[in-house]
């Protein structure tokens, strides 16, 4: 059967996916009109970009307090064999505009140029498939429609400016995703298609056709399903009194969790360290270690993060574990994950619950709690943050009941004092001295310098220092926590608690 063609077949390109983030939403310009435009992409031979209004496009939209966006055409890109015929078709419509005297239209977001009609043979646009989502709002739209160059398409409400806000104050990054899916029509396969008599059931289902790419199993799937399964374990551990077996893979422990891989002795000699007391081989290459103090729960969501690297921990782990926590409260749980981390030395894990305690924990109620935490399991980001928040209301802190075992620590009670003073804990003034620790790891990171442990405040600032020493050929800098400066032990006398 012979199909015989009027007019042209519309053939688009494969879908593409963007992510544009708008960060500091909260600080764009809002007031009705006022835009934001994101850099341009390419997507099949087009150059494109999105607009924002966070105040709206005006009207009524900018009345009831609604965002609008929109997506534009900004050029063709070159190569592409639609650039001739697109960028004529926009200098003529310019041209028609400069004869009648009227200035270029503000963009009509919602539907397609009011005067397109007019002014464009629709032959002269490329039809565009595409959707936008707000991520982590669920709120979309998709649209169909023709495109000029220079010209826009859109929604006026897209989402109320406070719900956003709402929601990136919840997500703590002052940041909206659009989440953007388009497919460019290729007018030129629809004319080579009717020009070759090419089978349309097949060329049509140009997108449908792509190459399938599994999303499951992930890499953390399979590592979760091996702890579990414990397939080719060769180390078995008898956590708590109960002396609950949880089976391990040594490789894995060796590269995630060191001090573990420090208690193990392979009946080959292959592990160096001494052996922990109690622990025996059970079998060709297993052995069995004990841990009688370490709460089983606990010990498996340990575990599960070295397989896994997710700290989405739940009461599931108490499955098979016969934990002694039931059903623990999520910070508590946090905070006995921390100690743990710290207890074996999994120093990512540590550095991970500092910040979720820092983020979601840390208040007036607790700082003094916290604080104690952060001291007892060596947390230099969450024992700064803490007392930041204990400095800025003293008098309230003071009558704390856990104030008394604040006070008991000398220690403590130095690094109170010296906040309140502003001066430099270990005597040495310099650019570091009153970085964060959050931010001494971050500059560790940014020169390159491997992480392999967290590290005291003093730890972090030696490593730097002697970076510094070394870039200038001097000798390394002692980290100055032996050399305090007088004046400084004489501005930290003077508080008095």
């Amino acid at each position: 059967m012979r199909d015989i063609h009027v007019g042209t077949p519309r053939i688009f390109a494969p879908e593409e996916s963007f992510c544009i983030h708008f960060h500091r939403f909260s600080s764009l310009k809002h007031y009705p009109g006022d835009v934001t435009t994101s850099p341009s992409f390419e997507c099949n031979g087009f150059r494109w970009c999105i607009r924002i209004y966070p105040g709206g496009n005006e009207g009524w939209a900018a009345s009831r307090g609604y965002v609008s966006l929109c997506l534009k055409l900004v050029s063709v890109c070159d190569g592409n064999p639609q650039a001739s015929r697109l960028n004529n078709a926009a200098a003529e419509i310019a041209a028609a505009r400069r004869v009648r005297g009227a200035s270029a239209p503000f963009e009509v977001v919602g539907v397609d140029d009011e005067d397109s009609s007019n002014e464009r043979n629709h032959q002269s646009d490329i039809m565009v498939n595409f959707s936008v989502r707000l991520d982590g709002l669920s709120i979309g739209w998709s649209a169909k429609t023709l495109f000029g160059v220079g010209r826009s398409w859109g929604w006026s409400e897209v989402c109320q400016r406070q719900t956003i806000l709402d929601h990136c104050a919840h997500a703590t990054n002052d940041r909206i995703t659009i989440n953007l899916t388009m497919q460019v029509e290729v007018p030129e396969l629809g004319v080579a298609a009717v020009a070759n008599n090419i089978d349309l059931s097949r060329t049509t289902m140009f997108h449908a056709h792509q190459p399938w790419i599994p999303k499951r199993p992930t890499l953390q799937d399979d590592m979760k399903r091996l702890f579990a399964s414990a397939a080719r374990a060769d180390v078995n551990f008898l956590v708590g009194q109960e002396q609950i077996s949880i089976m391990a893979h040594k490789n894995i422990l060796h590269m995630r969790i060191p001090v573990l891989s420090g208690y193990l002795r392979d009946i080959d000699g292959e592990y160096d360290d001494e052996a922990t007391p109690g622990a025996t081989s059970v079998g060709p290459g297993i052995t069995t270690v004990p841990l009688l103090d370490v709460d089983p729960a606990n010990f498996k969501r340990l575990l599960l993060y070295a397989y896994t690297d997710s700290t989405k921990f739940s009461n599931d782990e108490d499955d098979g574990a016969n934990g002694s926590d039931g059903e623990l409260d999520p910070d508590v749980r946090t905070q006995e994950m921390l100690k743990i981390a710290n207890q074996f030395g999994c120093w990512q894990l540590k550095v991970k619950m500092e910040a979720e305690i820092i983020q979601h924990q840390l208040d007036d109620a607790t700082a003094l709690h916290l604080l104690l935490l952060a001291e007892a399991n060596c947390c230099a980001m969450l024992k700064e943050a803490a007392l930041d928040v204990i400095v800025g209301n003293l008098r309230l802190h003071r009558a704390h009941d856990d104030w008394t075992n604040v006070a008991e620590s000398a220690t403590l009670m130095e690094a109170i004092a010296a906040k309140l003073a502003g001066v430099a804990m270990d005597g040495v003034d310099d650019g570091y001295s009153h970085m964060s620790s959050a931010l001494l790891y971050a500059e560790l990171e940014e020169r390159g310098e491997e992480i392999a442990s967290d590290g005291t405040r003093q730890m972090l600032l030696g490593r730097l220092r002697s970076l510094d020493a070394a870039a200038d050929g001097e000798p390394d800098q002692p980290d100055g926590s032996n050399q305090a400066d007088e004046e400084d032990d004489e501005a930290i006398s003077d508080f008095v608690f």
